[in-house]
């Protein structure tokens, strides 16, 4: 039995750190995700100080899944590569982190994230798909999504062509009474899909992800309380992160607050990322819902203590 099927992007993170007249000439919102062409990629790349990259195995939900890994869970994970070098590395990546990787070899190259990190600890993110947002139904594991308690889809699915699959896969977790729960991604993920994310959020989901941006843009509501209140009445389990503030659990008919751990961020890749597989850690594993955003919390204060997304051994305690 799987504790959580991750179903994203598979993406290869390159991470630079940069000052802020770096971002300000690249052109890009700070801590934005933008989706930017091939020779867009090229043209950063080569404007960065390659002595600072570091490449790592990355997406959204991967790192989460990861997170519940290093936890002690047992995850597994489908995303779209090619049989190319950052393919490869990939996989490698996820075996040796302890994921199920099921894969799904598309035709175009790997994607890739150039993750740029300014003195603030804040990231912008530019994304070249690649195939990475090519998943299929195809792709989709079945026996894997039988015998697991929980799907776990991300947002940025809806910008490649992935969406078609993504819904084969909730309409099979329902089959079977697996949960399904969703992160919406990004504020501007939000925007470009809104219709679609609102019908996820009323019809199809049983757990939904969102930081306070993406909660306000989902919602229209500023306050991140009332945001998650409304979300959680919507799918009968929300949560809301927000940034030093901690996350917001809101259900059918109730809300708590879980502080955020005071600590001095040195790298925000991946805080929610590392929320998520903390929470779906916990409530996979008998855990309430109050101890399980209690483990994200935890997750998420130690992964921004250092760079990169994902959790090491120590950020779980071992």
């Amino acid at each position: 039995m799987f504790d959580v099927y991750g179903f994203g992007n598979a993406l290869v993170d390159l991470q630079v750190t940069v000052d802020f007249e770096t971002l300000e000439r690249i052109g890009h919102p700070a801590g934005a995700m933008i989706l930017i062409d091939d020779e867009t990629r090229a043209s950063v790349l080569a404007s960065l100080d390659h002595g600072t990259m570091e490449a790592s195995a990355g997406g959204s939900v991967a790192n989460s899944i990861v997170g519940v890994a290093a936890l002690g869970g047992r995850p597994a994970f489908t995303g779209c590569i090619h049989d190319d070098g950052h393919g490869r590395s990939y996989t490698e990546s996820l075996a040796s982190a302890g994921v199920k990787f099921a894969a799904e070899y598309g035709d175009r190259p790997s994607g890739t994230c150039i993750v740029l990190i300014t003195p603030d600890a804040q990231r912008t993110m530019l994304t070249t798909l690649g195939c990475a947002g090519d998943i299929s139904a195809r792709g989709i594991c079945t026996e894997t999504l039988d015998h697991s308690k929980i799907l776990y889809i991300e947002g940025y699915l809806w910008d490649g062509t992935a969406i078609d699959a993504c819904r084969e896969a909730i309409a099979l977790a329902r089959k079977h009474d697996t949960k399904v729960a969703f992160t919406a991604s990004d504020p501007f993920c939000v925007d470009r899909h809104h219709d679609d994310f609102r019908e996820l959020l009323n019809e199809h989901v049983d757990i939904f992800f969102a930081n306070a941006a993406e909660a306000r843009h989902l919602t229209g509501l500023e306050s991140a309380v009332e945001a998650a209140e409304q979300m959680g009445r919507a799918c009968g389990l929300a949560v809301v992160t927000d940034s030093g503030n901690g996350a917001y659990v809101g259900t059918k008919d109730d809300i708590f607050h879980v502080p955020a751990l005071n600590v001095t961020p040195i790298d925000t890749t991946g805080a929610g990322d590392a929320f998520a597989g903390g929470f779906l850690h916990g409530i996979t594993n008998g855990h309430s819902l109050r101890e399980a955003a209690e483990a994200g919390v935890r997750l998420a204060g130690r992964v921004i203590m250092h760079y990169g997304a994902r959790p090491t051994a120590e950020d779980c305690g071992a």
